[in-house]
């Protein structure tokens, strides 16, 4: 099957939090991220709501995101918004800025 996806991904394995809008913090790992997306594992998919903020706290990255398929063990989610908290200002993620997630955590993919 021919890969549709508009944006390659990069191999993770990065601890991260899906919170929804009442504030609710469910774990996630966050398996591959991409400048448009990520596929997180999570314990129960059908309990994620449709859209909710995926937050990882140790690179103070914050995404808005909506779901764009469920599996058996996670979701694949697109970033409508993301930010980068770094010295008390947020910065809009674009482009190479979001291969620096996870510094030595990810690897291409192949």
């Amino acid at each position: 099957m021919p890969e549709s996806r508009k944006f390659g991904r990069r191999r993770a394995l990065i601890h991260a939090f899906i919170v929804n809008k009442c504030g609710h913090r469910l774990p996630c790992i966050v398996r591959n991220i991409s400048v448009g997306g990520a596929l997180l594992e999570v314990d129960e998919p059908k309990h994620v709501p449709n859209r909710f903020k995926l937050v990882i706290d140790a690179d103070s990255f914050e995404a808005d995101c909506d779901i764009r398929h469920r599996t058996e063990h996670g979701v694949g989610v697109f970033f409508d918004d993301c930010r980068i908290a770094r010295n008390g200002r947020d910065t809009r993620l674009i482009g190479p800025k979001l291969h620096s997630l996870g510094a030595g955590r990810s690897q291409p993919m192949r």
